[in-house]
C-alpha cells in the first residue's frame, strides 16, 4: 500500500495551553497543548431582580463584562443609591458567558480543574446515604443513569430531599456515569478526559497553530480502517501474531499487537498487564464484546469505554481472521512505531476505528 499524505486537526477544549510552535517536528507522543480546565455547568444569577432594577438597565450596572474570569463571591453588577446598596454576587468560578437585558440575567460558565490524570471513580452512594444498595434506584438524582455526562459536585442521590437535613452525594469529577450497580450501592464515572495532555497522535510536522482551537498536524503514512472499535487513542511499537492471542502472550512495555484472529476477554487483560497499549485485531466475537462491555452498551457509538487498552477490529464479528493482503502490511511495520484510534460513530457524522503506520522518519520531509 502506498504512504499518503496525513492531516490531523487535535482540536482543543477552553482553558489550554498550546506547547508547540509551527515548523516543530512532532512523533506520537508528542505533548502538542495542555488541558488545564474544562467548561463546566452554565450558572445564571437574576441581577435585576436583585438590585432591584429594570431588566434593560443591567448592562449600566454590571461591574465585569462579559468575557471576564471571575471567582466565587465577586462582585458582578452593583447599584447604590443613598442608603440602598446591593450587589449582585457570582456563584461559582468561571467566566461570564453573557449579560441578558431582556431576563436582567447574568451568565457564568463554570470552570472545572481537570486535575492530574486519573481513572474511573466509584462512588459508594448507597453506603453515603446509609440505605440499603437496592434503594439506590429510588433515590438517583434526576438525568443521573448510565451514559450521561456529570460535572464535578452535582448531585447523584440524595435521601430526605424534603427534609432541611437531607443527606446528598456528588459527583467528585467531571465525566461518565459508565455504570449504577443495584447490587453493591455504588456509580462508577469515567473522566471525560483522562489525562491532562494533548498529543500528537501522528508523526510529521505542524503546519498550523490556532489559539484556542487546535493544532495541525501533517505527516505521511499507511491508514488502515477498521469496521469497529472500543477505547481512545495508543501508539508503540508494532508487534504482529499469527493464529490468536494467547493469555500467555509477552510482549516488549508500550507495544501494539496485530493479532491475525482473534483474543479473549482474559487474553487481552493479560496482553494489557505484560505490557501491551493496544490491540488490533481480524475479529472479535460477539461473547467477548459483551464481556468487555455490557449488555446495556451503545455498540455504535463507542470511545470512551473502559476497557484493558484500545483496540481495533478490522474484519467484524464473525470468525474471519484478519486478510492477508492487510495482515502482510502490517507485518512491513514489525517493531515500528504505529498509532490506533479505536473510537466508532456508526450514525451521523460516522467515524471509524483506525490504524496509522506511519512511514516519515527524523530527517525525511514531509510531503
Amino acid at each position: 500500500m502506498k504512504p499518503e499524505r496525513l492531516t490531523y486537526f487535535r482540536q482543543i477544549p477552553a482553558s489550554t495551553r498550546i506547547v508547540v510552535s509551527i515548523g516543530a517536528r512532532v512523533e506520537p507522543e508528542t505533548v502538542v497543548a495542555k488541558i488545564e480546565a474544562l467548561p463546566g455547568r452554565m450558572a445564571r444569577v437574576n441581577a435585576s431582580s436583585t438590585l432591584g432594577i429594570e431588566r434593560r438597565d443591567l448592562p449600566n450596572r454590571m461591574v465585569k463584562k462579559v468575557g471576564d474570569h471571575v471567582k466565587a463571591g465577586e462582585t458582578l453588577a452593583a447599584r447604590s443609591e443613598f442608603f440602598d446598596r446591593r450587589a449582585a454576587r457570582c456563584p461559582v468560578d468561571g467566566v461570564i458567558s453573557a449579560v441578558s437585558k431582556n431576563l436582567g440575567n447574568v451568565y457564568i460558565r463554570e470552570i472545572v480543574d481537570l486535575g492530574e490524570s486519573m481513572g474511573p471513580v466509584t462512588v459508594h452512594a448507597a453506603r453515603e446515604l446509609r440505605i440499603p444498595p437496592a434503594e439506590l434506584q429510588w433515590h438517583r438524582a434526576p438525568g443521573v443513569k448510565e451514559g450521561a455526562l456529570i460535572a464535578k459536585g452535582q448531585v447523584l442521590a440524595a435521601r430526605d430531599r424534603d427534609l432541611p437535613r437531607h443527606k446528598t452525594v456528588t459527583s467528585p469529577i467531571y465525566g461518565r456515569i459508565r455504570e449504577i450497580d443495584y447490587e453493591a450501592g455504588t456509580i462508577t464515572i469515567i473522566p471525560v478526559f483522562p489525562s491532562p495532555d494533548v498529543k500528537a497522535y501522528i508523526r510529521g510536522r505542524v503546519t498550523a497553530v490556532i489559539p484556542d482551537t487546535g493544532v495541525e498536524i501533517v505527516g505521511q503514512g499507511v491508514r488502515l480502517e477498521g469496521v469497529w472499535g472500543l477505547g481512545g487513542e495508543a501508539f508503540g511499537p508494532l508487534r504482529t501474531i499469527r493464529g490468536d492471542l494467547e493469555a500467555q502472550v509477552q510482549v516488549e512495555e508500550g507495544s501494539i499487537l496485530a493479532v491475525q484472529g482473534t483474543a479473549s476477554h482474559e487474553a487481552l487483560l493479560s496482553a494489557k498487564g505484560s505490557g501491551a497499549v493496544g490491540v488490533i485485531l481480524g475479529y472479535m466475537p460477539s461473547e467477548t464484546v459483551l464481556s468487555l462491555v455490557g449488555s446495556n452498551a451503545n455498540l455504535g457509538i463507542t470511545g470512551d469505554n473502559d476497557v484493558p487498552s484500545p483496540i481495533v477490529v478490522m474484519e467484524g464479528f464473525h470468525p474471519v481472521p484478519m486478510r492477508e493482503e492487510v495482515f502482510s502490511e502490517l507485518m512491513k511495520y514489525e517493531g515500528k512505531k504505529v498509532s490506533i484510534r479505536g473510537v466508532t460513530h456508526i450514525r451521523a457524522g460516522v467515524i471509524r476505528p483506525e490504524v496509522i503506520l506511519h512511514s516519515t522518519g527524523e530527517g525525511e520531509e514531509v510531503m
